[in-house]
């Protein structure tokens, strides 16, 4: 999680000198994917605006997620309209089929071929550097209403009420 203990290999060499780091029985190969990260926030049943990541330097690492204040953060970053359209059209899809209450985040990469799915993320986070925050705060709702808005609909929910 949070990109703890990520290696890029380029070379055979680099993929093993990786794989020699890490226990076998906690070791993940994914092809590496050259392309521009985005995020769509869902809060609701809605899609929040899409946010492009840019770190400074490397990978959108650990330290760049919450220690690195030179990481990017691109707001309703420069896409075809059709293309944001489909990434929150897919992430709705995505939340409703998985039945994900109230909140998450759909993280892709998107290079020359088009959009690959990274992950849902049902739980997001809430620091400093937070992309759902970060969304909600752009779409005008900031961190206490936030929050308000989501203990409100987990109250409804418990009482069986639908929004």
């Amino acid at each position: 999680g949070s990109s703890v203990s990520v290696h890029i290999a380029r070379t055979s060499d680099e993929r093993d000198s990786a794989i020699n780091l890490m226990p076998t029985d906690e070791l993940l190969v994914e092809q590496f994917i050259d392309g521009r990260e985005l995020t769509v926030g869902l809060l609701d049943d809605q899609a929040l605006p899409i946010i492009e990541i840019q770190p400074a330097s490397g990978i959108y690492d650990y330290e760049a997620k919450y220690h690195r204040d030179d990481t990017v953060y691109r707001v309703n970053p420069d896409l075809p309209p059709e293309l944001a359209s489909q990434l929150n059209q897919f992430s709705l899809t995505l939340s409703r089929v998985l039945d994900i209450r109230h909140l998450c985040r759909v993280d892709f990469l998107l290079d020359e071929h088009g959009p690959w799915l990274l992950e849902i993320n049902p739980m997001p986070g809430f620091t400093s550097h937070s992309l759902l925050p970060m969304a909600a705060s752009a779409h005008g709702l900031e961190l206490p209403d936030l929050c308000r808005e989501l203990v409100q609909m987990a109250f409804s929910s418990a009482q069986g009420t639908v929004r």
